[in-house]
């Protein structure tokens, strides 16, 4: 039946076309007034809500963690918590916190996870880079790193860019690059 979705003990319901969340109790989560609601295919507590042909995001309580502004939201990664990649009418990306912080604005043409804590992935036409969350530039790609100084297990790259720990033995002069 499209007019009940459930997930998590929210409902979705429909009314003169229209839909909204209501918990168990009947109470609204969410008004009745987008065009579509559907989960997120794979990550829990991450429902879509659709409005005027844009896309945002709500949570199972139904408070709006992206504002309906995209053309299309996917999960980064594996949880809701690793947060949301937004893809805007203009096609390029951005990534939202699942605590609806804008970590990285809608400038990118791709962006993709790199699966150490709070590193990102971005590509913008032929350059890449690896960035923080905090936006700082850790390695571009028309630019390898020379390893500098090694100290036990950290490796130092020019400018101090770049801080690793690594079991691989490097040596001053070896090159860190990105591989996509």
């Amino acid at each position: 039946n499209e007019n009940v979705l459930y997930e998590e003990n929210v409902l979705r319901v429909k009314k003169e076309n229209k839909y909204g969340l209501i918990d168990l109790n009947g109470k609204e989560l969410l008004p009745i007034e987008y065009d579509e609601i559907t989960v997120l295919d794979g990550m829990e507590n991450s429902i879509i809500i659709k409005k005027d042909g844009k896309v945002g995001l709500v949570n199972y309580n139904g408070s709006i963690l992206i504002e309906v502004n995209y053309k299309d939201i996917r999960a980064l990664g594996e949880t809701y918590k690793d947060g949301y990649i937004t893809i805007d009418d203009a096609g390029k990306y951005g990534v939202v916190s699942a605590t609806k912080k804008q970590i990285l604005e809608n400038k990118d043409d791709e962006i993709m996870p790199v699966y150490l804590k709070d590193y990102y992935l971005i590509k913008e036409g032929e350059k890449k880079e690896v960035i923080d969350s905090n936006g700082n530039v850790i390695l571009v790609n028309d630019k390898p790193l020379e390893v500098l100084n090694t100290e036990s297990e950290e490796v130092y790259t020019e400018s101090n860019r770049m801080s690793i720990r690594t079991n691989i033995p490097l040596n001053k002069g070896d090159i860190i690059d990105i591989l996509y």
